[in-house]
């Protein structure tokens, strides 16, 4: 289950801004330290998460695709995320505190996300 505590909020959060909104999910693992989710989204899209932190240092790897009936896209989310992505974020929180408005990431979004996660881990520990 810590690979869902580590990675599980990173990839809840990147597929509910990219798919809509999840409200439920099913979670399922492995001895062998893997974990994987279905969630439902929004207007009835569903994706699926595999997560492992058992794999050695050389293959650690962290990709999404995304299929649907418009096409297909795919992010290395390593190479996505960098100084650039980190220094966005940041900007983006100091705009929203001077302006004295709250930013779409917020505590709100948070608690949401942490909702996800503790639903699949709860859903982890019925199947045990």
């Amino acid at each position: 289950m810590a690979v869902l505590l580590s990675l599980g909020p990173h990839l809840v959060d990147l597929l509910d801004a990219a798919l809509g909104r999840v409200g439920q999910v099913r979670a399922h693992d492995d001895p062998r330290g893997w974990v994987g989710m279905v969630l439902e989204h929004s207007a009835g899209r569903f994706s699926e998460v595999t997560m492992s932190a058992a794999a050695e240092a050389e293959t650690a790897r962290a990709e999404v695709e995304v299929f649907g009936s418009g096409g297909e896209a795919a992010i290395e989310c390593e190479a996505a995320t960098g100084h650039d992505a980190v220094e966005t974020m940041l900007s983006e929180f100091v705009q929203a505190a001077d302006a004295g408005r709250s930013h779409e990431l917020d505590v709100n979004r948070g608690l949401h996300v942490q909702r996800i996660v503790e639903e699949a881990g709860t859903s982890l520990l019925r199947t045990a």
